[in-house]
């Protein structure tokens, strides 16, 4: 008879032992044929035995049963193979030698200046378009004659410190996710999404002002934390650390949510759906997120006034 394969699934690399013909006896004591390390297996948990034709497996444990479709033992043909089944907390899979495996995927990190995620000469480059735009936004946001101090404090903890938090947070969870470490891969990742959000934020500004409305901007907020964020997450895990799609998009919504709620929460379009009671009208509250210029304005003098006591960098509510 063709030799039968045992797959173990892990979250790191599967683990893979033959299963000759006869009776094979499996468990974590040190008499089994194959030995399983899992605190959830029994010391004799099951035993499979192949003939010819078929392969049948028999639970042996009393305590975290052999389950296979709810059942504790089954008898399958070999043409019926792969057969699915979990012992403790393990899935396990009995496959054929001869079954086809899936098509082998592309190494990311190749380190070619044709790959972006390959070469640091591309880390670097993207590190300092970053920084670049987060200069150009500090200047334009800035209403006062700028300190070199302050333009080099804001740079470290706007811009560096941000992008250093989201590489190590992403880098300590592809880490726990494929047990490696592909710093280089993440940095280029969150480079290239820094960068794109701060070309896609003027366009929202502008939409606002066209508009006369925070709408557009609200859209654009909700489209960028809720739809492009989740889904470069998952193209990511999915192409650059070969993870399972389904895996990788609930992966991606568990990292993304956080992020959303805070910018949900504070922005100024959203936040009159969040108040409470007011003698104000509803449709008053309605009507002032629609329309800005329902909204009290300032004379010129009182907005100089008001942008001289701003901080460089803050924006004036």
């Amino acid at each position: 008879m063709d030799q039968l394969i045992l797959e173990i699934q892990t979250a790191d690399l599967h683990r893979y032992f033959p299963i000759p013909g006869g009776l094979t006896r499996v468990g974590r004591a040190y008499d089994n044929d194959i030995i399983l390390s899992d605190p959830t297996i029994s010391a004799h948990h099951f035993e499979i035995n192949a003939t010819e034709d078929s392969v049948t497996i028999t639970n042996c444990a009393e305590v975290n049963p052999l389950l296979i479709d709810d059942q504790q033992s089954a008898t399958i043909a070999l043409e019926h193979l792969a057969l699915p089944f979990k012992a403790g907390r393990l899935n396990l899979v009995i496959r054929n030698r001869h079954e086809p495996v899936a098509p082998t995927r592309p190494l990311a990190g190749k380190s070619t200046l044709r790959n972006p995620f390959g070469h640091w000469l591309w880390v670097a480059f993207l590190l300092l378009t970053c920084l670049a735009l987060g200069s150009l936004e500090f200047y334009l946001d800035s209403y006062q004659t700028i300190s070199t101090t302050q333009f080099a404090k804001h740079l470290l903890s706007e811009t560096l410190i941000g992008l250093a938090a989201f590489v190590v947070g992403l880098s300590i969870l592809e880490k726990l996710l494929v047990n490696r470490w592909e710093v280089k891969q993440v940095m280029v990742a969150v480079c290239l999404m820094y960068i794109l959000g701060s070309l896609l934020e003027p366009t929202s500004d502008f939409a606002d002002y066209y508009f006369s409305s925070g709408i557009p901007g609200t859209v654009a907020m909700l489209s960028w934390f809720l739809l492009f964020v989740p889904l470069a997450i998952t193209l990511y895990l999915v192409h650059i650390s070969h993870l399972a799609a389904r895996r990788s998009a609930f992966i991606a919504i568990l990292i993304s949510a956080p992020l959303a709620i805070p910018a949900i929460m504070h922005n100024d379009t959203l936040s009159v759906y969040f108040r409470g009671f007011s003698t104000e009208a509803h449709y008053q509250q309605d009507l002032s997120s629609f329309n800005l210029h329902l909204k009290p304005s300032l004379s010129v003098e009182s907005f100089i006034r008001e942008a001289a006591e701003l901080e460089p960098g803050k924006r004036s509510n």
